[in-house]
């Protein structure tokens, strides 16, 4: 969605764009970052300071993350160019009724139904650093079960009470109805996720600045709801991601305005 977003964006605009969907893994991309093979990718910006820039420690607020990431890839011939206002991270979601009854707003206020508390989610969050583990180190909060859950069968479980708590994608298009309220994470503990375009200097320096501009406009679009709208017509109608990006760019005067014929 995103590089179909980006790619239709630059492609109004002039630009002679090719849209490469199945890039590889973070090393490929950075070698054909470095070759001139590739000019701009979107990456997530705790992705980028960790496994990029080997930076291991966690930051208090986005813009220290987002300076940090910025400091290392200025090194390396690269630039980021402006955040996404979504942040695409893990979150803990709840039903709206088991809010309510159990005046669960916080991650830290699971510490009071934790004996009688089951937490679901993708396997690997059991022992991810970055899962159960950080649930317990930060916040004190140990389940009385863990329950592994297919990826997309989260609201599901919720709404059958075999969990009662789950790990789920803050972009996820179920959290539009407004029936799973996640729960604030104070410390932040599951990170930074907005969405980051990587570009090397040298493109962005042999493209001018219509190139930074465009870019930078649609990912200043990006919001969580609109990003949840947009997944919403993708994975939940089932309709094809160019098709939607168009509409999306369409829409928001991006691009031209389909004519109505006559």
């Amino acid at each position: 969605m995103l590089g179909q977003l980006y790619y239709q964006a630059l492609k109004a605009q002039g630009f002679s764009v090719s849209l490469n969907e199945s890039i590889g893994p973070t090393e490929v991309i950075q070698q054909a970052l470095a070759n001139g093979q590739l000019a701009m990718y979107p990456e997530y910006l705790d992705t980028w300071d960790a496994n990029v820039a080997g930076i291991q420690r966690t930051f208090r607020s986005r813009d220290d993350a987002y300076l940090a990431g910025q400091h290392y890839a200025l090194q390396h011939g690269l630039a980021l160019l402006n955040l996404t206002p979504f942040s695409d991270t893990n979150a803990i979601a709840v039903t709206f009724d088991y809010a309510v009854e159990n005046q669960v707003q916080s991650i830290p206020d699971l510490i009071k139904v934790s004996p009688a508390l089951t937490l679901g989610g993708p396997p690997q969050f059991q022992q991810s650093a970055t899962g159960l583990p950080a649930l317990q180190s930060t916040y004190g909060v140990v389940p009385s079960a863990f329950k592994p859950l297919e990826l997309g069968s989260q609201y599901q479980a919720l709404d059958q009470g075999t969990v009662q708590a789950a790990v789920v994608q803050t972009t996820d298009p179920q959290l539009l109805s407004g029936s799973y309220p996640l729960l604030h994470d104070p410390e932040n503990m599951f990170g930074w996720g907005n969405v980051v375009p990587v570009a090397s200097v040298r493109a962005l320096d042999a493209e001018g600045p219509a190139f930074e501009a465009t870019i930078n406009r649609v990912s200043a679009l990006l919001t969580l709801p609109a990003m949840r709208e947009l997944n919403a017509a993708v994975e939940l109608d089932g309709q094809d991601p160019a098709a939607v990006a168009t509409g999306f760019l369409q829409a928001q005067g991006i691009l031209p305005a389909p004519s109505s014929g006559g």
